[in-house]
């Protein structure tokens, strides 16, 4: 199956999901209020910081799969999917024990202890299953089956958000909303052992520890970890800090929930990095020449999509807001939206990039990069916090991520891709990040009048036209640009 048909599945699959997170959380708003969303919000970034504490298992286990699948070698595969079965358990339990300490240990002001802890416990049990199903997962992706990860995408946050709604509306309480991750933990994991049993007659759901894989799996997770950390740090370290500018837990409502749409927008198109892996990995093994070629194709195309369905969508978040919300949507949520939405346009295309360290098994070495934002964001967010509120938060994120572009692509070439053509590739992408951004800003300002206001559906009909605009002719000018249609133009 070509590249293009995995990335629509997947995509489709992300907008599914993306559909039912955002008729739910309005609802949730409701009947649980916003201060309580709040805190369900900050446990769920404290669960963060116990995720990035077990290594990349799965990025490290993908690896290994393409290249035993690609040899022929479907018996070391599934000795290779074992052994990550097995080390994914034993990181569960010691998971688990780290999320029942912080529901013992933490407080949060307006919640009492029993629901803390039920909280932190029913994140132990959703976590644990997520580990175990990166070992199933990470053979799907290898063999690239996107269509069964697509299907499982799509049936897992409904089957959580279906039990989160119903709960939510008769308890009320944040436990309820927590709740949807372990059911769809559940449901995922159902669907990924059916799947390979189904697909895979020697697949055995069951662990078994082999020295020679877990060395492998070990010595590529240990060289992403600590990019995981600081990239779990940065991306989240702003929202953990907050209360502590003292701006109370309603505050990470008022951010998040406008932080929420490019990020989704930014999740909807992250399936399509996951396709990129097992390319990359086959073009670095036949020579560094054709992987610096891939590598910079492949960027040129991640900034036109991030530019026209992240950036550019990103200017007309009052209209959105307004449309999703009404009177529950926070005072500074447009600009927010802009903010973050540049933010995660580089983000898409930095992480698209990083792929170049994930084929070669080379993590470690894009950590000085994460290292840095994630140092600015916790030196700079509380200052920033308590000087120009959660707008500034967001606009600081932004300028963070901006402030290391030109030198990210000088590294990556000295390190990973030596034939990577930086001046080509910076020629033809700032003009891409650029217009997004002049294209998000007027939109921002013209969806601020009187005009948009009164009509927000039809503001972001203009909106979606302007993105659709802005891919086609980002398409027509890369086919323009090519050598065959250059000598055939008179």
């Amino acid at each position: 199956m070509s590249k293009v048909a995995n990335s629509a599945y997947l995509i489709a699959a992300n907008a599914v999901a993306t559909a039912i997170q955002f008729v739910s959380v309005p609802l949730l708003l409701r009947w649980i209020g916003k201060p309580a969303y709040g805190v369900y919000l900050y446990v769920a970034v404290v669960a963060v910081y116990v995720g990035v504490a077990t290594p990349g298992l799965y990025n490290a286990a993908q690896k290994l799969l393409t290249e035993r699948f690609a040899a022929g070698d479907e018996e070391g595969a599934m000795r290779v999917q074992q052994t990550q079965l097995a080390m994914a358990l034993s990181f569960a339990a010691a998971s688990a024990l780290a999320f029942l300490g912080l529901g013992l240990i933490l407080r949060l002001d307006g919640v009492d202890r029993p629901t803390l802890v039920w909280m932190f416990a029913l994140y132990a049990c959703a976590y644990a299953l997520a580990l175990v199903n990166g070992a199933l997962v990470a053979v799907l992706s290898a063999r690239e089956m996107f269509r069964s990860v697509a299907i499982r995408q799509s049936l897992e946050p409904l089957a959580g958000a279906t039990v989160a709604l119903a709960l939510a509306c008769f308890v009320r309480t944040p436990i309820a909303v927590v709740a949807r991750g372990l059911i769809g933990s559940m449901t995922g994991f159902a669907l990924n052992a059916l799947t390979l049993r189904r697909s895979f007659p020697r697949f055995r759901l069951r662990p078994r520890f082999d020295r020679s894989a877990a060395s492998e799996i070990w010595a590529i997770s240990l060289r992403g970890w600590p990019q995981a950390i600081v990239l779990a740090v940065a991306g989240s370290a702003d929202r953990m800090l907050l209360p502590a500018a003292g701006l109370g837990s309603a505050s990470i409502a008022d951010y998040t929930i406008p932080y929420r749409l490019p990020e989704t927008l930014n999740r909807l198109l992250s399936p399509a990095l996951a396709t990129v892996v097992p390319e990359l990995t086959r073009q670095n093994a036949a020579g560094p020449r054709g992987f610096a070629e891939k590598l910079h194709r492949y960027g040129l195309q991640s900034m036109l999509l991030a530019s026209a369905l992240i950036l550019v969508p990103s200017g007309f978040g009052g209209p959105f807001l307004k449309l999703w919300l009404g009177d529950q949507a926070p005072r500074e949520g447009a600009a927010i939206v802009l903010a973050i939405g540049f933010y995660f346009a580089l983000n898409y295309y930095y992480n698209l990039m990083v792929k170049a360290f994930v084929a070669q098994g080379r993590m470690h070495l894009a950590v000085p990069f994460s290292l840095f934002n994630a140092v600015a964001t916790l030196a700079l967010t509380v200052p920033v916090a308590r000087a120009y509120g959660i707008q500034g938060v967001a606009w600081m994120n932004a300028a963070i991520n901006l402030a290391q572009f030109g030198a990210f692509l000088v590294y990556l070439r000295r390190t990973v891709a030596p034939g990577f053509p930086l001046a080509e590739h910076l020629r033809r992408c700032l003009p891409l990040l650029l217009a997004g951004a002049g294209l998000a800003w007027g939109a921002h300002l013209w969806c601020s009048t009187p005009w948009a206001g009164r009509h927000p559906l039809a503001a972001l009909a203009v909106g979606a036209g302007l993105s659709l605009a802005f891919v086609a002719s980002g398409i027509a000018l890369r086919l323009a640009d090519k050598p065959e249609w250059r000598r055939s133009r008179p």
